[in-house]
């Protein structure tokens, strides 16, 4: 199977998953704040937590993360200031948090398992720590901005699970602490689950939405950082490594752009409920960029390939 299909074939279970909250959200009364709860206090500190906690951090990877960090750190804080000089505070909040993060779990995890297997997992799971510490410290607090003072957006911060399972999973890490074998067994019911009712979470947030619209401003200044900027991006680190450091090779390019197609983040709908920052239009933007994703990701990741591979 080429790679177009093999990526296509994986996005279309998401998008029905998205329609299934939908359909749970507006007919069953599912409560989208309960389920973000659910997604920030548990599962996605728990996935998280054992993700970073058993990956082997060697120095030549352990750059990854690091230069991902400070590339998507950056692209958050000019979004933000950009947004600031058009849109009111709480607006330019969502979008400069929602610049800065992406659905590399929900939607970029079982994309990268079906093109290179439960191997690579924990490798691409290794560039997705940047993003998480990016998600966990910049993006929370710039989002949290959007309707308290800078001290209350640092509490909150500091009150976050997510952030304090990083740190305590990277100091594990270092210590070498092993696990016994049923928590392995758990962490991979609770990845599985999160993919699950991530989501599940993005079609709850649209169901209730008066109505199914979503703001054009809004919609168009996320998508030409997450479609535009972070493709871009990342493609600047595959070419600088492929012609100067030489520290990687083909598969991580590919994982590299698999975290710059991916739409916009399932997380961005739960943080915003939580902070209040216009859920329904911000989950409505999440479908759209994920419909778009179906394929627009076969289509990059398939010139990618063949630029790596220029002789196939």
């Amino acid at each position: 199977m080429d790679i177009f299909s093999l990526l296509f074939t994986n996005i279309i279970p998401l998008i029905v998953l998205i329609g299934m909250g939908y359909a749970g959200g507006r007919f069953l009364d599912i409560h989208l704040h309960s389920m973000a709860m659910m997604v920030i206090y548990f599962f996605g500190p728990i996935v998280n937590f054992g993700a970073i906690a058993r990956i082997d951090l060697s120095p030549q990877l352990l750059g990854i993360p690091l230069i991902i960090y400070a590339v998507l750190s950056l692209i958050t804080l000019s979004a933000y200031a950009l947004a600031k000089l058009k849109f009111d505070q709480a607006r330019a909040s969502l979008i400069g948090m929602g610049s800065g993060i992406a659905n590399t779990g929900f939607f970029g995890f079982p994309i990268v398992m079906a093109m290179f297997g439960p191997d690579a997992a924990s490798i691409y799971l290794l560039c997705n720590l940047g993003i998480i510490l990016n998600e966990v410290t910049t993006c929370y607090y710039i989002g949290a901005r959007g309707k308290n003072s800078i001290k209350n957006s640092i509490q909150r911060l500091l009150k976050m699970p997510l952030f304090h399972s990083v740190w305590l999973a990277l100091l594990l890490n270092v210590m070498h602490v092993e696990f016994a074998p049923i928590i392995d067994d758990y962490w991979q019911k609770f990845a599985s689950a999160w993919v699950i009712v991530g989501m599940f979470l993005i079609g709850v947030g649209v169901s209730k939405a008066t109505t199914l619209k979503t703001s054009p401003s809004l919609l168009l200044s996320l998508s030409v950082v997450k479609f535009i900027v972070w493709p871009l991006c990342m493609f600047a680190l595959v070419l600088l490594d492929l012609h100067v450091t030489h520290f990687y090779d083909d598969q991580i390019y590919m994982m590299f752009m698999v975290i710059g197609t991916v739409p916009l983040a399932g997380n961005l709908v739960a943080y915003a409920a939580q902070l209040d920052l216009e859920a329904s239009r911000t989950a409505m933007c999440v479908v759209l960029s994920s419909v778009f994703a179906v394929i627009y990701m076969p289509v990059v990741l398939t010139l990618v390939r063949l630029f790596l591979t220029p002789g196939s």
